[in-house]
């Protein structure tokens, strides 16, 4: 599971960047396989991502 945490909602353009550079440039090789985001709370892989044992897997803010 994914989860953006912001103090209030923000727009789809932001979420759909936030994912974008999530899967290019945070975890390229966890999302080898892109996948498709709706802009809100939904996304859809091909296959299983590859999370281990623990089932989760936590990655740190950082800018752009």
């Amino acid at each position: 599971m994914v989860v953006i945490s912001a103090k209030k909602p923000l727009p789809m353009a932001r979420n759909f960047e936030i994912i974008n550079r999530l899967q290019t440039h945070v975890e390229p090789e966890l999302f080898s396989r892109p996948g498709a985001y709706d802009g809100r709370k939904n996304m859809f892989m091909a296959s299983e991502l590859p999370f281990g044992e623990a089932g989760t897997r936590e990655v740190g803010a950082s800018s752009p």
